[in-house]
């Protein structure tokens, strides 16, 4: 691995450990990622870099939009995502993106399960869609007060992010 291959796994691995202490990540840390993979790409000899970072960066933000309209996604999950997309470009970055809702639904499985709340998550999902269907208002799909349901999305799109370091995509 390259420096900057080096830097985006322990920006990656930053963001986590930002989400997992604080349950936020920092826009001043998310801003550091989006000036590096710029810089990378200006510093780039070839000259499709800047596209292939406002690529990366900017699908994440297009893709996610509707979730986070529904407040289902978080802002700073897309952020990192839209930071980490704009340091890989945008091939990786749809990788990056699918990967890391792949591990995250197998890390929701596993906490479902745990908890014994399928049949209470699936009740609260019916009964926010039917909210919207009959008042049309966003509700936060998230309660402010979460329990040990809460998913960090930080940690899968960290393991997606080794996945994809590894060379498994």
């Amino acid at each position: 691995m390259n420096v900057l291959e080096w830097w985006i796994v322990a920006f990656g691995f930053g963001a986590m450990l930002q989400d997992l202490l604080r349950s936020r990540i920092s826009n001043r840390y998310l801003i550091t990622g989006w000036l590096a993979g710029a810089t990378a790409a200006f510093l780039s000899p070839s000259p499709e870099g800047i596209l292939r970072f406002m690529g990366g960066a900017l699908l994440p933000i297009v893709l996610l939009f509707l979730l986070f309209r529904f407040r289902m996604i978080g802002a700073g999950d897309i952020k990192l995502l839209s930071a980490l997309g704009g340091m890989v470009g945008i091939q990786a970055s749809l990788w990056l993106l699918v990967s890391s809702f792949l591990i995250g639904g197998l890390l929701a499985v596993g906490i479902l399960t745990v908890n014994r709340s399928w049949f209470r998550r699936f009740r609260f999902f019916y009964r926010y869609v039917q909210n919207y269907r009959t008042t049309g208002i966003r509700i936060p799909y998230r309660p402010e007060k979460h329990g040990g349901e809460h998913l960090h999305f930080a940690v899968p799109v960290f393991a997606a992010l080794l996945l994809w370091k590894g060379g498994v995509f």
